[in-house]
């Protein structure tokens, strides 16, 4: 079984609401696209890489034993202060690293299930950062350029699942409430075929619960490990085990009862309907067959998590999918079963339950649909632990929707489909995908808000068309380049030990990524630089002398000029910067109130003395003592009783909050190893120490604050 919860993925899976068409229900919501929504959810794996980077680092085992100090922790990782600060700020972001008086520490609950003790859930977390690994490599798996690793393609026919705790555990739960359902069937003496069973989880909770049955569990070779430690209960003859394939059952006996659990969807249709038949034909007169799969709705696209997960198995094996709740009964129906009921188990998954009969016409409602059955929880069951590792595994699969948007994008989808829309087998021939990986790639799509389901059609919404598609407004690259900085982020915790083994694209401000990186910097900037305009302008007399250092594309300085009609700007930045922007800006220097200067923020003198300095988004590229080496330069270009005006990135003294601003922190490490956002309190402690005065603060919206200090006259 493949106990990661369905609904636990829907906190992250459907970022603009739910876009799939089905049966065209009036309330739907169409997706409100924009740059900032698909750059959010392109960067939604983040927290995924987090989270590894914690339990690679091994920060959750050495804080089990205690709090520590930020040296303290520096030094049992084996790690620069920098780069220690970087983690606890990315860490403390999430909420999985709390900082009180100077020392850090990780909640008790958190620590047992990220640390070395034996409730720990750390080996399943890195198991998901394996699969982040290659679900960035979605496109070329879809379009058979490549095959899925075998470690990840066999997991689930080798049981390999059956290894971790939450996986168990929560199996575990879902396996009570299956008995539970089964108990009216199962409360005398009956023969149970558990097909693909071979973890024994099932099997296990069943003999427990009903003293009177036996269980036969059919698997291949490589599932039946977990099973063969069953000594007592094999040789009592109240289990047993065969080796075999599914799609070749030829049954010795017949059987009360045949499970099907979380099979199904491990094969292509033929292979389903061939073990279904199978399966039926192997039951005893009345006897039932039950097919245990996560809920998925007949369009394939609800829930938002099924969607995924059925990508995920298109992922592992050639043509397989999840098939939907309606299709499983359909395959029911025609071989010859009836009297079907369709239960829900945990909101997460369906069991359907049949024997052979007339069919049901029409398919049962969904209990979700309507009244829901009673809920059973397993006896053992510790509630805090089952939530915190569904929260865990929440963020461990973050980059799911991410990747499904990635591989879009690497197939170029949005240009290729029709502007009118079209079907699966359209799509996978303009696509050049099967029409399994078609049907699978454009229901996940959907899911996530990004497509339109209508019927058996799908097209794209004009938003996400304009910015997705090629064309003059299309953001694909951007997208692409955080596909890259996903797979960078995977290797965070070797790049906090060794600043080395920082790859060389890595950096966003170098060589052929600048122009992109100062675009964007520019679009996500223009609402807090319209705010600094209206805060700073009325500060300035006539005529007034404005030096804008690290200025970038003008676009405070333009703003500003604009305001102020009197006042006179030198523009200053690195020479790549000046040159890139010195033709756009070429009318107001040629009015002379623009002057642009090529240098270095660490080493300059202007003759110029001026009334504001402005730093904008800059102190954060620099180490601690480069910092103030800029500010003590800023300060020295102001005349007696200039401003000097620092515009940055809002970060609480604690380092984490707000989140946002922690994760950029940790991305600017890793950029430039000794970088990182310092935090209000430590700016302003920087203007004191230069014997500034009149230090404040003030907000320029959610994100951004602005510190201000007068030289002395």
């Amino acid at each position: 079984m493949d106990a990661t919860p369905a609904a636990d993925w829907e906190r992250t899976a459907a970022p603009f609401g739910d876009a799939s068409g089905g049966e065209a229900s009036p309330g739907r919501k169409l997706c409100a696209a924009t740059r900032a929504d698909l750059l959010h959810l392109a960067a939604a794996g983040r927290n995924a890489c987090l989270l590894s980077l914690g339990v690679e680092s091994g920060v959750f085992v050495r804080l089990a034993q205690g709090p520590a100090s930020l040296s303290e922790l520096a030094a049992s990782l084996r790690l620069p202060d920098p780069a220690a600060r970087a983690l606890l700020g990315g860490l403390g972001s999430i909420g999985l690293v709390q900082r009180q008086n100077e020392r850090y520490a990780v909640p008790g609950d958190v620590a047992a299930m990220l640390g070395a003790g034996p409730c720990s859930v750390a080996p399943e977390m890195r198991l998901h950062a394996r699969e982040h690994a290659v679900w960035l490599r979605a496109a070329a798996i879809l379009a058979e350029r490549e095959a899925a690793p075998d470690a990840y393609r066999l997991e689930l026919m080798q049981s390999q699942l059956g290894r971790y705790r939450g996986i168990v555990a929560m199996n575990r739960i879902l396996g009570a409430e299956i008995a539970e359902r089964l108990a009216p069937i199962l409360s005398g003496p009956a023969r149970v075929l558990d097909v693909g069973g071979g973890d024994g989880v099932l099997a296990r909770l069943l003999l427990d619960r009903f003293p009177d049955i036996s269980v036969e569990i059919l698997d291949l070779e490589g599932g039946m490990e977990m099973c063969r430690g069953e000594r007592d209960r094999l040789e009592n003859g109240r289990l047993r085990l065969t080796v075999g394939d599914a799609r070749r059952l030829s049954p010795e006996g017949r059987y009360d009862l045949v499970l099907i659990n979380e099979l199904l969807e491990l094969f292509p249709t033929a292979e389903k309907r061939a073990i279904v038949e199978n399966a039926c034909a192997a039951l005893a007169p009345d006897g039932r067959i039950a097919v245990v799969k996560f809920s998925l709705s007949p369009d394939g696209t609800r829930p938002a998590g099924a969607a995924l997960f059925a990508f995920r198995m298109a992922m592992k094996y050639r043509n397989a999918y999840l098939e939907s709740d309606a299709e499983a009964a359909e395959m029911l129906a025609a071989c010859g079963c009836g009297a079907l009921t369709l239960h829900d188990l945990a909101g997460v998954k369906s069991m359907l339950v049949a024997r052979r009969g007339p069919p049901n016409d029409p398919f049962p409602p969904h209990p979700r649909d309507g009244e829901s059955e009673p809920v059973t929880s397993s006896p053992d069951r510790s509630e805090t632990q089952i939530t915190l590792w569904r929260e865990l595994v929440s963020v461990a699969t973050s980059f799911r929707p991410a990747a499904v948007l990635f591989a879009a994008a690497e197939l170029d989808l949005f240009s290729k489909i029709p502007q009118g829309g079209c079907d699966t087998p359209d799509a996978a021939r303009r696509l050049a995908l099967s029409e399994t990986a078609a049907r699978v790639l454009l229901n996940a799509l959907a899911a996530i808000g990004l497509l339109v389901k209508t019927g058996e059609r799908y097209a794209a919404p004009e938003d996400v068309r304009a910015l997705l598609a090629d064309g003059p407004h299309s953001i694909l690259p951007e997208i692409l380049a955080y596909r890259r900085e996903n797979e960078i982020w995977l290797e965070l915790a070797a790049m906090l030990r060794d600043p080395d083994a920082r790859p060389e694209d890595a950096g966003l401000m170098q060589g052929e990524r600048l122009p992109g990186y100062l675009t964007a910097v520019e679009l996500s900037n223009l609402p807090s630089i319209d705010r600094l305009v209206e805060r700073l302008g009325p500060k300035l007399a006539d005529g007034a002398r404005v030096l804008d250092l690290g200025g970038g594309a003008g676009s405070f300085s333009t703003r500003l000029m604009a305001r102020a009609p009197s006042v006179a700007v030198t523009l200053f930045d690195r020479a790549d910067v000046i040159d890139r922007n010195a033709a756009r800006l070429a009318e107001a220097i040629d009015s002379g109130r623009l002057s642009l200067v090529a240098g270095d923020a660490l080493a300059f003198e202007l003759p110029t003395a001026f009334d504001l300095v402005l730093m904008s988004d800059l102190l954060h590229y620099f180490a601690p003592e480069d910092k103030r080496r800029v500010l003590r330069n800023a300060a020295a270009a102001l005349a007696p009783g200039g401003l000097l005006a620092v515009a940055k990135f809002a970060l609480g003294e604690s380092g984490v909050e707000p989140p946002a601003a922690a994760l950029f922190s940790l991305r600017l490490h890793i950029q430039e190893p000794k970088a990182f956002l310092e935090t209000d309190e430590e700016l302003a402690a920087m203007m004191a120490e230069l014997g500034l005065e009149e230090i404040s603060h003030e907000s320029l919206g959610p994100a951004k604050t602005l510190a201000t200090a007068r030289k002395p006259r």
